[in-house]
């Protein structure tokens, strides 16, 4: 069952792109220019911690907590990404929301998930410059996957920063 959270005035910017497009240099760069005003959202995930930079965006939970928490409906998007589980946590969300604009990186699945529990989400497309992924297989595989999943972004955009001034001044906190 989807949560209302209509009252939350601050929204979402998701960054919607493939495995090592940038996604997360773009998020660090975006909320450290704009301190005070945006936040990072950090996802909830069964993977393995990969490096030290890994904290900024995500808890890690073993597979078994993380179904508990689907039990109790405590994610606005669940996913299954290269074998792993990840979910955005209702009350984090909340708790980002309550003081600043949140950014995150998000699947199609995800930024739909999550304008479907009623946040309100700017989806952001994020395009590599490069021709050949750096990637494993398996994640290019599922990058095909979700791909299939077609949302309309608000922006495909470089000056990331830029934009996401526009919302942070006026009607929005």
């Amino acid at each position: 069952m989807a949560k209302e959270v209509s009252t939350l005035k601050n929204m979402i910017f998701a960054l919607v792109g493939p495995s090592g497009s940038g996604k997360s240099t773009l998020i660090i760069e975006a909320a450290n220019k704009l301190q005070g005003k945006l936040e990072i959202i950090k996802s909830v995930t069964t993977r393995a911690k990969r490096e030290e930079k890994d904290n900024l965006f995500y808890f890690f939970i073993s597979e078994e907590r993380f179904r508990l928490k689907v039990n109790d409906d405590d994610f606005a998007e669940i996913v299954s990404y290269a074998g792993n589980l990840y979910g955005y946590d209702r009350r984090a969300v909340d708790t980002v929301l309550a003081k600043r604009h949140g950014i995150c990186a998000a699947t199609e699945h995800g930024v739909i998930a999550l304008m479907r529990s009623g946040y309100h989400v700017k989806a952001i497309g994020i395009a590599p410059i490069y021709k050949k992924s750096p990637i494993s297989d398996a994640r290019e595989k599922a990058d095909r996957e979700r791909r299939k999943i077609h949302i309309t972004f608000q922006k495909e955009i470089k000056e990331l920063v830029d934009y996401i001034k526009i919302f942070t001044k006026g009607g929005y906190k």
